[in-house]
C-alpha cells in the first residue's frame, strides 16, 4: 500500500434486535429492516424502542431520518403502530421524515397506508417500492 494512503474498513454502526436490523447510514438515517415473517406486537415494539433508543442517542443524538423496510414483515398490531406513530417517538428520535419501503403485497401496502392515515405521525411519511427511491426522498430533508 502506498505511504499516506489508507482504506477505512470500518463498517457503519448497527444493532440487531430480535425482529430487525438497524444500521446508521448517511450520517443520520436509521436504515431499519424487519426480518422475514415477523409479527410485531406492542410488547415487541416496546422492546425495539428500548434497544434502538440508546443506539440512536450514541450514534445520532439529534434529528433523524428513518428508512424502514417492512417488506418481509408479516404483521404489526394496532397498538404497535400507535406507539411507532406517537409524539414520544417523534420527539425522542427527532424524526424529520419516514420512508417506508413496502412490496406489492396487499398486506405491506395496507400496513403502510394504515399507519399513515389512522395514526398520522407529526413527520412526513411516504411509501416506496425500493430503498433507493426512499433514500432519494429522505435526502430532501437535510
Amino acid at each position: 500500500m502506498r505511504e499516506g494512503f489508507s482504506v477505512n474498513m470500518v463498517s457503519p454502526p448497527n444493532i440487531e434486535t430480535p425482529v430487525s436490523s438497524v444500521t446508521l447510514v448517511q450520517g443520520n438515517i436509521l436504515h431499519w429492516v424487519y426480518h422475514e415473517g415477523v409479527e410485531v406486537s406492542l410488547a415487541i415494539a416496546e422492546e425495539e424502542v428500548s434497544l434502538i433508543e440508546p443506539f440512536h442517542e450514541a450514534h445520532v443524538g439529534g434529528p433523524t431520518r428513518l428508512l424502514i423496510d417492512i417488506r418481509a414483515m408479516r404483521s404489526m398490531d394496532r397498538a404497535a403502530c400507535k406507539l411507532f406513530a406517537s409524539d414520544r417517538i417523534h420527539d425522542d428520535y427527532q424524526v424529520m421524515a419516514l420512508g417506508l419501503v413496502t412490496n406489492s403485497s396487499a398486506s405491506a401496502a395496507v400496513l403502510g397506508n394504515f399507519f399513515m392515515k389512522v395514526f398520522g405521525p407529526k413527520h412526513p411519511v411516504r411509501l416506496f417500492k425500493t430503498e433507493d427511491e426512499a433514500l432519494n426522498w429522505l435526502n430532501l430533508f437535510v
